[in-house]
């Protein structure tokens, strides 16, 4: 039970932080960084009004952002598996 909460618990993490702020610095545009971080225009789905992004032409945006949220999901979610039973909740949880 334990695990099953922390891996849902880092899953709902992840989805807040890749809606709020992930997909617009992975997906957009950088600025003066050259290529390292994108910039923050799509921040909380600002702009994603059906619009298509470039790597994906035929897809509407909103859907390319649900559809990279779940490999932003499932990766914290696979490590919070391998390390079950070994962390407490409160650890695992913690942001610096």
């Amino acid at each position: 039970m334990a695990t099953a909460v922390q891996a849902f618990a880092v899953a709902a993490l992840v989805t807040v932080v890749w809606f709020m702020v992930g997909y617009t610095l992975a997906y957009t545009d950088s600025g003066a960084l050259s290529g390292v971080i994108g910039r923050l225009s799509r921040a909380f789905g600002r702009g994603l009004h059906g619009s298509t992004h470039d790597l994906a032409k035929a897809v509407p945006e909103n859907v390319f952002l649900m559809y990279q949220a779940t490999f932003a999901i499932i990766t914290p979610a696979i490590i919070a598996g391998a390390f079950a039973e070994r962390m407490k909740f409160s650890a695992m949880m913690r942001v610096q």
